[in-house]
């Protein structure tokens, strides 16, 4: 299946892509920082629908999706 982008649904400028999550936390984890907000994005995104093509052509979770889609449904859980 063709992925192809949505430029309606991008941010300009903004290249945060979903698979450095896990490196990011690696390397802060080796020099004894924590990062708890990127450890639970990447938390949550990694069960999430791979749907998005990034910068490079690489389809990857798409982290606007995963929280708008998914997160709202869980809020009303609360």
């Amino acid at each position: 299946m063709a992925v192809k982008p949505d430029p309606s649904r991008s941010v300009v400028g903004v290249v945060v892509k979903f698979p450095e999550l896990a490196y990011f936390l690696d390397e802060a984890e080796a020099r004894g920082f924590t990062m708890p907000l990127t450890s639970t994005l990447h938390e949550f995104c990694d069960e999430g629908e791979k749907t998005f093509l990034d910068n490079m052509g690489h389809v990857t979770v798409s982290f606007w999706q995963e929280l708008m889609e998914r997160g709202t449904r869980g809020a009303h859980e609360c």
